[in-house]
């Protein structure tokens, strides 16, 4: 039980605490909290794998790569931001399945 917690629910909740302190602490600043920074840059690892298509630039100068580029950082922020609140979730309702799972036997 002890291996099946820490690779199912304690490693992976370890480095989401981690990138999250990561974001945190980049989206700081003197006049506050910048909240949306913040669930930019904390759900882009989460999204940018989920988004499934990204906008791939074609017959664009550079700025409009760029800009095409941009977009998809945004995007997959945004969807990595719901992303990571299912994935939060889904480790919570691990960490009692397993729980009770080993309470039940």
């Amino acid at each position: 039980m002890v291996w099946r917690m820490t690779k199912d629910v304690i490693i992976p909740a370890a480095v989401t605490a981690v990138w999250l302190w990561f974001a945190a602490c980049i989206c700081r600043n003197t006049g506050g909290f910048d909240w949306f920074r913040y669930w930019l840059i904390a759900g882009f690892p989460y999204g940018i794998s989920r988004m499934r298509m990204i906008l791939v630039p074609v017959n664009y100068g550079l700025s409009g790569s760029l800009g095409v580029f941009a977009l998809d950082c945004i995007l997959g922020g945004l969807i990595g931001g719901l992303a990571l609140v299912f994935y939060i979730l889904k480790l919570m309702g691990r960490t009692i399945r397993i729980l009770m799972g080993n309470a039940m036997a």
